[in-house]
């Protein structure tokens, strides 16, 4: 069962990812495909599909990119005898100082069946992920996991946010960390909610 809001005791060499980070080219990063929820959002698919598309995102058939070679350190933290059990999909999110992503649900079947973690790697304390009108920030230095089921959006603090996002099945590995993990409870964010409602344009079977 997801909680929100959920630390899990796994060590992250936030330097060796943030050195990772620094080498990519320019070129490795694109836009999010969906806009309207993530706004000015950039993403690096690590492990996905390939069709260069939404889709890459939700298919059954995925591959490691070209580009997971240039970056050892978070290689290794998806593998399958990473610490997490591998991961079905994974990839960098990059979020501009001042950014939202708007309220809205993972409701995609196969998100449903995985657990979205958080690695974050660039951030401040300001940036906060909501969910269910529960604020949270994600600190480095551990992996994160909540809800993603549950209603939940994203204001950004006054810097540049970079985290990598995996969705990982069920497994031995990660098992034992979600019932090690530590709950935390989130403080009030009502009126953060206002401020990242949804956007009238929004179609959530676009999403």
């Amino acid at each position: 069962m997801k909680r929100s809001f959920l630390e899990l005791p796994v060590d992250i060499d936030v330097e060796a990812l943030r050195s990772d980070v620094a080498g990519l080219p320019s070129q490795a990063w694109t836009d999010s495909y969906w806009p309207t929820v993530h706004g000015s959002v950039q993403l690096v698919l690590l492990r996905g599909g390939i069709t260069k598309s939404k889709s890459d995102f939700l298919c059954t058939h995925v591959i490691d990119h070209p580009v997971l070679q240039t970056v050892p350190h978070f290689r290794s933290l998806i593998a399958r005898d990473g610490p997490f059990g591998g991961c079905r999909y994974a990839f960098l999110f990059r979020m501009e100082a001042g950014g939202m992503a708007t309220m809205h649900t993972d409701a995609r079947q196969v998100w449903t069946t995985h657990h979205r973690i958080h690695v974050p790697i660039h951030t401040s304390p300001e940036a906060v992920l909501v969910v269910s009108g529960r604020g949270c920030h994600f600190a480095p230095g551990r992996a994160w996991t909540f809800d993603n089921q549950a209603p939940h959006g994203f204001a950004n603090g006054p810097v540049e946010r970079i985290h990598l996002i995996i969705d990982v099945a069920p497994n031995p590995s990660l098992d034992p960390l979600l019932e090690q993990a530590q709950f935390h409870e989130g403080t009030d964010a009502t009126e953060l909610c206002k401020r990242i409602a949804n956007d009238d344009n929004f179609n959530p079977d676009e999403w």
